[in-house]
């Protein structure tokens, strides 16, 4: 069922999925927690805001050391980080205090991926992996990091409620899911600390990289279609400022409606319960972690950048008409297509990016890309909080659809026409 995958690739798939776990708790609780020690939400857009830039420069630090410092080790610190932010969110109420943990450690306000963890991890997949392989390997990768989510929150919402219930507290229940989050994050320090030494980028020319014995003496070391993408790529500069461009503009519309705002939406709107959402997005990432392999053969066989324009597409068309849902049944359906198209774009996107970035410099471009990213996307919950505080949250979703066209159009015109001619691979 998975192919061939060696002992540091499973490892890196289980941390995914562990780490996911936790930032899907955390995800459907952390509005309603900044909400019950009374943060406006104006207080809450800022938290969401500056708390990824801190994880911008977090990030930014990490993985320009990283292949210099030793790529376990700094996984090892942001593993160490995540427990300490949890730990502190599961003792303190005040605001200020949480802000500050949640800027100089690792809090995911979105249940997206926060802190150097992606970058260094499919940098090292990439340096684990021959081309042709990856598109399976990322799409596994996907696959458990979106069931991670997936159990995250339904077990966050069913959580919520039984020591809510048996408390009396939902602050002390909220609580519970930030010591979860500790101990979920001290898993992933012991997965990170027995990775080996072949996780480590070598002293080695790029283009021996993750490569076994040719199956004939004729056959590349470098796949035709990687080095077409790399071709079409140079100068790296230019290269790192258009893929910050485009992936900047994905990340700002993500930011305009993050997962912890749609559960707040889903309440304001619907009186949606935490438990029926919880059910909800767990259902929403089952869904979406089927599509990874799908996703896979996608990439396959259209290529990663078209397989990216067709989902985002169909992701910002189902995003948009949420809005139009005068029930909750309605809009999650809605939401739920979303995801389906929504995780299909991860697959492609992470072939994508790591092909067209030599493997010297793949860390560091995939570092910087994801500071910009990061950075992007903390300028959305500015606007959330604003636009809920004045009771048009629902216009996040149609910013959010506007901008994703924008991006789908863009990747398209930037890098279709430059690797159409280089067939996929059969």
């Amino acid at each position: 069922m998975f192919g061939k995958m060696d002992r540091d690739q499973g490892l890196l798939i289980a941390l995914k999925f562990v780490r996911m776990v936790a930032y899907g708790q955390t995800t459907m609780v952390l509005v309603p927690f900044l909400l019950n020690i009374k943060a406006s939400d104006q207080q809450i857009g800022w938290f969401m805001a500056l708390t990824l830039f801190g994880d911008v420069a977090l990030s930014a630090v990490v993985t320009a050391i990283a292949d210099r410092w030793g790529r376990r080790r700094m996984l090892v610190a942001g593993s160490a980080a995540m427990i300490v932010s949890g730990l502190v969110f599961a003792a303190c109420e005040n605001f200020w205090i949480l802000l500050l943990a949640a800027i100089v450690g690792v809090i995911s306000p979105s249940g997206d991926e926060v802190g150097p963890f992606r970058a260094i991890e499919e940098s090292t997949l990439a340096h684990l992996t021959v081309y042709h392989h990856r598109p399976r390997i990322y799409a596994w990768q996907n696959l458990f990091g979106t069931l991670g989510l997936a159990f995250g929150a339904l077990t966050a919402g069913f959580l919520e409620e039984y020591v809510s219930n048996k408390t009396g507290s939902a602050t002390k229940a909220y609580q519970v899911m930030f010591q979860l989050y500790s101990v979920l994050a001290a898993v992933c320090l012991v997965l990170n600390a027995l990775l080996s030494v072949e996780a480590e980028l070598k002293d080695e020319p790029p283009q021996e990289e993750a490569q076994p014995v040719p199956e004939t003496e004729e056959a590349p070391l470098i796949h035709p279609q990687e080095q077409a993408l790399q071709d079409a790529a140079r100068p790296k500069v230019t290269l790192t400022f258009s893929l910050s461009f485009l992936f900047g503009i994905d990340s700002l519309a993500y930011g305009f409606m993050t997962n912890s705002w749609v559960v707040e939406y889903m309440e304001r709107t619907f009186k949606t319960s935490p438990r029926i959402v919880g059910q909800f997005f767990f259902v929403g990432c089952f869904i979406a972690a089927m599509t990874s392999l799908p996703s896979a053969a996608l990439t396959h066989r259209i290529g990663p950048v078209l397989a990216i324009v067709l989902t985002k597409i169909g992701a910002a068309s189902f995003a948009g008409i949420v809005p139009l849902a005068r029930v909750d049944y309605t809009a999650m359906g809605f939401l739920l297509l979303r995801s389906l198209f929504d995780t299909m774009d991860v697959v492609p996107r992470q072939v994508f990016i790591t092909s067209i970035v030599s493997s010297g410099q793949r860390t560091q471009v995939l570092g910087q890309v994801n500071v910009i990213k990061t950075l992007a996307r903390s300028v959305g919950p500015i606007f959330t909080g604003i636009l809920a505080g004045q009771g048009y949250l629902w216009t996040c979703f149609v910013i959010l659809a506007a901008l994703e066209y924008v991006f789908a159009g863009l990747i398209l015109e930037c890098f279709f026409q430059k690797t159409r001619n280089h067939a996929p691979v059969p």
